[in-house]
C-alpha cells in the first residue's frame, strides 16, 4: 500500500495558502490605485508643506525630507518613480509612512503621497487575480484585480532600493 500522507500535506498546504487572509492597503495615487501589504504601513498622516529639500540635482520624484516622529524620512512620489506625472493640489492629500521591509540598515521608514486616506482590505490570496497586462514601471510593475477594479502592486523592495541608491548618490 502506497503512502499518500505527503500528498495530503501538499494539498492541505496549498488549500491553506489559498485561504490565507492578507491585510492589504489600497492607496489612490495620481492616475491609479496601488496595493501594498498592511504590515508595511506605519502611519497615515495629513500632507503638510514645509519639507526640507534635498540637493538641487535630486530627482523630481524625491519630494523632500519629512520630519516624522523626530526622524527625517524621504518623501517620494510613487508616480514619479515610475516616470508618470505628479503632483495633485487636492486638499485631501495624505502621506503614507512605510516601514522599510528590505533595507532596514539604510532606511527604516519612507513615505509617499496618496490622494486620500488609504483603505484596508482583508483579502484572500485566491481573490487577488494577477493581470495579463504587465507594466513597465520601476516600482509598480504588476497589476491585480480586486473588487472588479485594477490596482498596481507596489514592489517595495524595488522602491526601497531606488530610494537608497539615490540618497547615497546625493550624499557623495
Amino acid at each position: 500500500m502506497a503512502d499518500t500522507s505527503s500528498d495530503t500535506n501538499i494539498d492541505t498546504n496549498t488549500e491553506n495558502a489559498a485561504n490565507t487572509i492578507l491585510p492589504t492597503m489600497s492607496c489612490a495615487i495620481e492616475g491609479q490605485s496601488v496595493l501594498l501589504p498592511g504590515i508595511a504601513v506605519a502611519e497615515v498622516i495629513d500632507y503638510e508643506l514645509g519639507l526640507q529639500n534635498y540637493a538641487d540635482d535630486a530627482p523630481d520624484w524625491l519630494l523632500g525630507k519629512l520630519n516624522w516622529r523626530g526622524l527625517q524620512i524621504p518623501l517620494v512620489s510613487l508616480e514619479g518613480l515610475d516616470h508618470a506625472g505628479f503632483f495633485s493640489q487636492q486638499k485631501s492629500l495624505k502621506i503614507v509612512v512605510v516601514n522599510a521591509l528590505f533595507n532596514l540598515s539604510e532606511i527604516a521608514y519612507w513615505g509617499f503621497v496618496a490622494l486620500e486616506t488609504p483603505k484596508l482590505h482583508r483579502i484572500s490570496a485566491q481573490n487577488l487575480l494577477p493581470s495579463n497586462e504587465s507594466l513597465n514601471g520601476a516600482v509598480i510593475s504588476m497589476q491585480a484585480e480586486l473588487d472588479q477594479h485594477m490596482h498596481g502592486i507596489v514592489n517595495l523592495e524595488s522602491a526601497e532600493q531606488l530610494i537608497q541608491e539615490t540618497l547615497q548618490a546625493l550624499l557623495k
